[in-house]
Formats: C-alpha cells, structure tokens, sequence
C-alpha cells in the first residue's frame, strides 16, 4: 500500500510540476501577446494616420482640378459664345449683301 501511495505521490508531483510549466507558458505568451497588441495598435494607428494625410492630399488634388475644369469650361463657353456672334453676324452680312445684290439687280435700288 505504501508503494502505491508512493507511486500516486510521485506521480502528483510530476503533474504539478507539468501545471507550474503551462503556468510559466501561460504568462510567458500573455505577455508577448500583450507587446504584439501593442505592436499592432502602434502599425494601425500609423496607418490611419497615413492614410488620413494621403485622403487630404487627394482632397486637395481633387479641388484644384475642380477649379482648374470650372475655368476651363468657363473659357470654353466664352469662345462658344464668340463663334456664335461671329457666326450670325456673318450670315447676316451675307443675306444683307445678297439682299442688296438682289435689289439693284431688280431695279429696286
């Protein structure tokens, strides 16, 4: 009976030997876990932070093309405009010269 009780001793402090090493383990991973999640805070906070100053940046790329197209396109409608007025006085110089063609050549003028 004592052998048993021995053996169930030697094997009690085998086991708790084995429970002290996951214990050791167990803090030893904590910890390391605990500097990653700070790793990781530390790379995803950088990365906001860059990706935040880049959509600026490209904000402000986008608001001087808008104001660059705005004046553009006004310039465009102003020479539209210009044609337009070139166009019709044209035309309307060549039906006033025809028009006068024609009255002189009917005896009209």
């Amino acid at each position: 009976m004592e052998a048993r009780i021995a053996k169930l001793e030697a094997g009690v402090e085998y086991l708790q030997r084995e429970v002290a090493d996951v214990k050791a383990d167990v803090r030893e991973l904590r910890g390391e876990l605990r500097e990653f999640r700070g790793e990781v805070r530390a790379d995803f906070n950088n990365l906001r932070s860059n990706l935040h100053g880049e959509i600026k940046a490209v904000g402000g790329e986008m608001q001087a093309g808008l104001v660059t197209a705005r004046s553009e396109t006004q310039a465009v409608r102003d020479l539209t405009l210009r044609l337009f007025l070139v166009t019709w006085g044209g035309l309307i110089a060549a039906i006033l010269g025809l028009a006068g063609m024609m009255g002189r050549g009917f005896g009209w003028l």
